[in-house]
């Protein structure tokens, strides 16, 4: 379960997308036990993109984007921790999706 703000109330079980900046999807190699929206996942590939690293880090299924300062040197393939803020967070509704029964 993850926290986000929404233009409206979801239905019950409506299909979301979570939106939010590659920035705000902060990573580190410590443990954030504490917090909302805070994940484990695996550096899936990352790029070097001069003031920045683009990482693409997978959460299960999902693949993430973050955008890192340069220092932050974890090799693809370990894991980190990930967290979201939920005020930068945004839940859409998925147009066409149809909640499971």
């Amino acid at each position: 379960d993850l926290l986000a703000s929404s233009e409206a109330p979801p239905q019950p079980g409506a299909t979301l997308t979570l939106s939010l900046r590659p920035e705000n999807v902060e990573l580190s190699e410590s443990a954030n036990a504490n917090g909302a929206n805070a994940l484990v996942g695996t550096v899936d590939s990352k790029v070097f993109q001069g003031d920045f690293v683009d990482f693409q880090i997978r959460v299960g299924e999902t693949l993430l984007l973050s955008r890192a300062h340069p220092s932050l040197r974890t090799p693809v393939g370990a894991k980190i921790n990930v967290r979201m803020d939920p005020h930068k967070c945004l839940a859409l509704p998925v147009e066409g999706a149809r909640a499971a029964a």
